[in-house]
């Protein structure tokens, strides 16, 4: 499961939060971001991990947290930046 939500996470910032970025492309990241965050969080999924600190799955949120954080700043940087170009639709 924990695969799966990574190589998701993966294919959904290459796809959006590239080089190449759009409003509506930032939008569809965050929402499937926070959709994994909340598969990840769900009760179903901590009562399959024990109460004891499980690396791979904090490392799994920590990627999504900060996915999240970065599609958040692209979000309010509406001119291009660097290698990272802001197409406006």
């Amino acid at each position: 499961k924990l695969q799966t939500i990574r190589k998701t996470l993966q294919k959904t910032m290459t796809e959006h939060v590239g080089i190449l970025r759009t409003t509506a492309g930032l939008k569809i990241a965050e929402k499937e971001v926070q959709k994994l965050l909340k598969t990840l969080t769900q009760p179903a999924s901590k009562a399959a991990h024990p109460k004891t600190l499980n690396v791979p799955l904090k490392e799994t949120e920590n990627m999504l947290l900060s996915a999240l954080e970065i599609i958040h700043a692209a979000q309010k940087r509406k001119k291009s930046l660097g290698c990272h170009y802001r197409r406006h639709h």
